[in-house]
């Protein structure tokens, strides 16, 4: 998987909240602003444990990751750190689960996203829109839906 640069999520953020680092790191509004406008191929987006409430939809639909750089939002317990360097969660503990993934208590909320997306170890709860992934060849893994109206197409 090539990989552009990696992006920071907190519950309030942090900083100057461009993400760049963890101390600088997203806010939910930042992140929705930046994957409707300026997430690329290849990027990841680590997002920290905690509780984010969306009550609009993020559409990301056009915004595509590739076959080999696709757009990555995993679910992180920590800061995961190799050696000092900002890097993906390569290790099974860095990695949200059960009761510790992000938590998105979703009002009215939709993903719309595009083709080779990768969401993993997050947590929605509640969208009375559902939760659409819109485009192809995307990967959910370790994410939990409740209280989701959902379907297929």
């Amino acid at each position: 998987m090539a990989i552009g640069t990696y992006y920071h999520v907190t519950p309030t953020g942090a900083g100057a909240k461009n993400g760049l680092t963890w101390a600088t790191a997203f806010d939910e509004p930042a992140l929705e602003a930046f994957l409707e406008a300026t997430v690329v191929a290849g990027d990841v987006i680590f997002i920290e444990s905690g509780t984010y409430t969306l009550d609009s939809a993020i559409d990301w639909s056009a915004r595509d990751g590739t076959g080999i750089a696709p757009i990555a939002l995993i679910g992180v317990t920590t800061a995961p750190r190799l050696g000092g360097r900002e890097g993906a969660a390569i290790l099974y503990s860095d990695w949200a689960t059960e009761a510790n993934r992000p938590f998105f208590d979703c009002v009215t909320f939709q993903i719309l996203a595009s083709d080779y997306n990768v969401i993993r170890n997050i947590y929605f709860q509640g969208s009375t829109n559902g939760t659409v992934i819109s485009g192809g060849y995307s990967v959910i893994e370790n994410c939990k839906f409740d209280n989701d109206n959902g379907g297929s197409g």
